[in-house]
C-alpha cells in the first residue's frame, strides 16, 4: 500500500532496529520524502539487540542532508538574460523557496518585480520592498491580482510545482508569457514551463542575482507597489438569507487573532475564505490539508500535530467545515488537550457546501448533501473548550476578550454561515 504511493517502508526487528530507524530518518532527510518505519506488533516488546544502538545513543550522528544542486554559469546567464529583457516580470515562490526566502526577496527588489506565492507559501513576501505583492497565484487570487498576474511577460517560478490550483486550471498566466522554473526535480513539473533550471533554491537564487547585477540592467517603469491589489472583497455583515457572510466573518477573525499564528484548514468550500482572508507570518504557516489530500475530515487530526509544533509561541487556528468536522470528531479532544492556545473555527452551513455548489446546482438532488445544523459549541465545550455560537459579527466580542486576555486553552467559534456566497475558486470549478 505504501509503495503504491511511492513511499518506502523500513521494517525494524530486534537485530536491526537502530539501523533501520537511522536509515528511515536518513532516507526521509536526504530525499525530502515521507517514509514508513514499521514495527511488527509481535516484536514491539522484545529487547533491541542491534549492536549499533549504543553507538547511535552515545554519538551525535548527523543526518544526511539533501543534495545541493547548483546549475552551470551558462544556464544561469541565459535565465538572467530573459529577466533583463522582461517588461513585466513576476516571481512566483513556492514552499521550495522557503530556504532562500531572503535571497528571493532581494531578487524581487532588484528586479522591482511583481511577486506571488503558491497557497502553502503564503507569507513568504511579508514586509515591504520595491516589489509589488500580489498574494496567492491561482484560484485564491483576488480579481485585481489575478488580472495583474495575467499581464506578466516573464514568470520566474522558484520551488513551486505549478499544480492546477496555482495555475487556475491553465488561466493564471498570459498565453504568451515565458515561464521559467527553478526546482530540484529532474525535469519541469508542468507542461506550461518553457525553460527549466535544475537547482536548489538557496544556491541558485544568489547566483542568479549575481549574474543580474553584473549586467547593464535598469528596471523599466512599472505599477507602483500597492498592497491593496491583493485584497479580497470583505463582504457584508450578513448574507441576503440573514446568515453570516463568510467573507466578512473571516476578515473579522483575521483582525482578532494574534499575528503569530499557524493556520490549518480541512477540505471543503470554506477554504476559499480561510486561505484568502487569514494572514500568516511566513511561508509554511498555512497548512492546507484539504487541498493537499483532496479529502475532507482530516482537520482535527492534523491540527493536533500543528498545535504540538506551535508550542507556546504561536496560536493554532483550525478552520473546518461542519461535514469534515463531524467526520474528524475522534481527534477533537486531542486538539483541545494539546493546544496551548488554540482556535477552532467551524464554518457551519448545515451542508456539504462543496457538493451543493458542484452538483446540486447541476440538478443532482441536494437532500443527501444537507446536514442537520449541529451545535458544535455545545459539543466541543463538553471536551473542555470555551465556545460560542456566532450568528452575527457582534457575537465575536467574547472571543476578542478571550484573545486579549492571553488565557490559554481552546476557543470554538461555531459560525452559522450562508450557503449563498460562493467562493471564486468554486465558481471556477462550477464553470468547468
Amino acid at each position: 500500500l505504501a509503495a503504491s504511493f511511492g513511499v518506502h517502508t523500513f521494517t525494524a526487528t530486534p537485530a536491526d532496529a537502530a539501523q533501520q530507524t537511522f536509515a528511515a530518518l536518513a532516507h526521509a532527510s536526504a530525499h525530502r520524502t515521507p517514509v514508513v518505519l514499521e514495527i511488527p506488533y509481535d516484536l514491539g516488546a522484545q529487547e533491541c539487540i542491534d549492536k549499533r544502538l549504543q553507538t547511535l545513543l552515545d554519538t551525535s550522528v548527523p543526518m544526511p542532508q539533501p543534495e545541493v544542486i547548483v546549475p552551470g554559469a551558462e544556464e544561469i546567464g541565459s535565465i538572467a538574460s530573459l529577466l533583463v529583457d522582461a517588461q513585466r516580470p513576476l516571481l512566483l515562490a513556492g514552499r521550495g523557496a522557503k530556504s532562500a526566502a531572503a535571497d528571493v526577496i532581494r531578487l524581487a527588489d532588484f528586479l522591482e518585480a511583481d511577486v506571488a506565492t503558491s497557497a502553502p507559501a503564503k507569507g513568504l513576501f511579508s514586509g515591504t520592498g520595491k516589489f509589488r505583492d500580489l498574494g496567492i497565484c491561482g484560484g485564491f487570487a483576488s480579481k485585481a491580482a489575478a488580472a495583474e498576474i495575467g499581464q506578466a511577460d516573464v514568470v520566474l517560478v522558484i520551488g513551486a510545482g505549478l499544480n492546477p490550483f496555482t495555475l487556475a486550471f491553465g488561466q493564471a498566466f498570459h498565453p504568451a508569457a515565458t515561464v521559467i522554473q527553478i526546482d530540484v526535480t529532474e525535469q519541469a513539473t508542468c507542461a506550461r514551463v518553457d525553460h527549466f533550471l535544475r537547482g536548489s533554491a538557496h544556491a541558485t537564487v544568489p547566483a542568479l542575482l549575481s549574474a543580474l547585477q553584473a549586467k547593464d540592467f535598469l528596471a523599466p517603469a512599472r505599477p507602483s507597489p500597492c498592497s491593496e491589489v491583493k485584497d479580497h472583497e470583505k463582504g457584508d455583515a450578513l448574507a441576503p438569507d440573514g446568515r453570516l457572510d463568510p467573507r466578512s466573518l473571516m476578515h473579522a477573525i483575521n483582525d482578532i487573532i494574534p499575528s503569530q499564528r499557524l493556520v490549518v484548514t480541512d477540505g471543503g468550500h470554506f477554504i476559499g475564505w480561510a486561505n484568502t482572508h487569514l494572514d500568516v507570518p511566513a511561508a509554511d504557516n498555512m497548512v492546507l490539508l484539504g487541498t493537499t489530500t483532496q479529502s475532507i475530515g482530516l482537520g482535527f487530526s492534523s491540527a493536533v500535530g500543528v498545535a504540538a509544533a506551535a508550542g507556546e509561541e504561536k496560536m493554532t487556528v483550525l478552520v473546518t467545515g461542519d461535514g469534515g468536522g463531524l467526520m474528524a470528531l475522534a481527534d477533537a479532544e486531542s486538539f483541545v488537550r494539546q493546544a496551548h492556545r488554540g482556535v477552532i473555527v467551524v464554518v457551519n452551513d448545515a451542508a456539504y457546501g462543496a457538493e451543493i455548489h458542484q452538483y446540486a446546482t447541476k440538478g443532482v438532488s441536494a437532500a443527501p448533501m444537507l446536514i442537520p445544523e449541529v451545535n458544535f459549541a455545545r459539543l466541543l465545550s463538553a471536551l473542555g473548550a470555551r465556545a460560542t455560537v456566532i450568528h452575527t459579527l457582534e457575537d465575536l466580542a467574547d472571543f476578542r476578550a478571550w484573545v486579549d486576555s492571553q488565557e490559554t486553552g481552546t476557543y470554538v467559534l461555531d459560525c452559522r454561515v450562508s450557503r449563498e456566497i460562493i467562493a471564486p475558486f468554486m465558481q471556477e470549478l462550477m464553470a468547468r
